[in-house]
């Protein structure tokens, strides 16, 4: 069968799988780390679990360093907790006693994330930009996973044939021009080519490749690859291989996720800033 699939999906369908195992691992590992670092604003509870497990200990054997790595400890848990950003704890301390004083509730605070500031104790309110900012962000994120997810979700393999510019869909019974998400798209140029028009005794190589704009020869391939044995294994290997795209498609997901919920702090800390007020005005109303 002389199919030639493009650089990408050939590269990843090739790869072994222990291989594309690491990958994800990789992939996986990174997001954990990241998703550490976002909650507690540091990475070093990670990393001194990752040394643990990897030398036996992480407890320091210095006095000294030892307070310095339970203070931390202390830092990040609350941070992890509470889904604060506090940088120390004399922040972390001074926090609480600013909730008690004007009786307020943390978890208001606490899903404002980068938008409220433990140090200076100020919210940060959300500009118009930003708003637009996030909003288009995020639409056009989840735009992008659209091809990748339709391409590792596919029962079916993208490739080109050797002298063809376009790029089609292959699959066990049928083969069909490649479609993208636009809008603009002319879609009287779409076709398919099932395995019962080849078997068709009035099927036509020559009108089936004036329609599809493509060679008579590569008409012919796609025929035999609805009967071949080799050629259903290769296409199976393909189809495999562009599950990778999936990966693609989930980080795309969740960065237009944190996207959305970005903006759906910014929007939050419009509210929280008002009640904010609101209590401070009741405690100088009641002197309590």
């Amino acid at each position: 069968m002389d199919i030639s699939v493009s650089a990408m999906v050939n590269n990843i369908s090739s790869l072994p799988i222990p291989l594309l195992n690491m990958i994800i691992i990789l992939i996986a590992f990174l997001g954990l780390r990241s998703f550490f670092h976002y909650r507690t604003g540091t990475s070093y509870g990670f990393v001194s679990r990752l040394y643990a497990l990897l030398a036996g200990r992480s407890d320091y054997q210095d006095k000294t360093l030892g307070e310095f790595w339970q203070q931390n400890k202390e830092l990040e848990r609350f941070n992890a907790v509470f889904n604060f950003k506090a940088k120390s704890l004399s922040d972390a301390q001074k926090l609480i006693k600013w909730f008690n004083e004007y009786d307020l509730d943390h978890k208001k605070f606490a899903r404002l994330g980068n938008s409220f500031d433990t140090e200076k104790l100020q919210i940060q309110r959300a500009t118009i930009g930003q708003v637009i900012g996030f909003i288009l962000l995020g639409i056009a994120l989840a735009i992008m996973s659209l091809a990748p997810l339709d391409l590792g979700i596919k029962n079916a393999a993208l490739v080109k044939f050797k002298d063809e510019t376009q790029w089609i869909w292959l699959a066990h019974d049928t083969a069909s021009n490649f479609t993208y998400y636009n809008i603009f798209r002319d879609g009287n140029n779409d076709w398919v080519l099932a395995a019962q028009n080849c078997s068709n005794e009035a099927f036509s190589i020559k009108v089936a490749a004036t329609e599809t704009q493509l060679k008579t020869e590569t008409i012919a391939n796609i025929c035999k690859s609805f009967t071949s044995e080799a050629d259903a294994k290769y296409i199976n290997e393909l189809i495999k291989g562009q599950n990778i795209f999936l990966v693609l498609t989930a980080l795309l997901v969740l960065f237009a996720l944190a996207s959305f919920t970005e903006l759906f702090r910014r929007l939050t800390a419009i509210e929280t800033a008002e009640y904010l007020a609101e209590r401070k005005r009741i405690k100088e109303t009641t002197g309590e």
